[in-house]
């Protein structure tokens, strides 16, 4: 959590629960690729080879997010 902490509901310490939360109250590009990059080790990890990354709850029209998800799907050989 405290890695990941601009991502989190500030009560519950766990995620928002939907993207207008982040949008409204702002967080970090940087963060959210943090979080994005460990569930992809965690994938890998476990042997699950992904191919693709889906925006869970759509949240790539959030500030600037849309483009570091396109860069990380670049870099990790997924489809965006």
């Amino acid at each position: 959590p405290e890695t990941v902490s601009s991502l989190l509901d500030l009560d519950t310490k766990y995620f928002t629960p939907a993207p207008s939360v982040l949008h409204e109250r702002g967080f970090s590009v940087e963060e959210a690729i943090t979080e994005v990059t460990a569930q992809l080790a965690r994938m890998r990890s476990a042997g699950i080879p992904p191919v693709y990354l889906d925006e869970h709850m759509g949240v790539g029209w959030i500030r600037d997010l849309r483009p570091a998800l396109e860069q990380f799907c670049k870099t990790e050989g997924l489809i965006y």
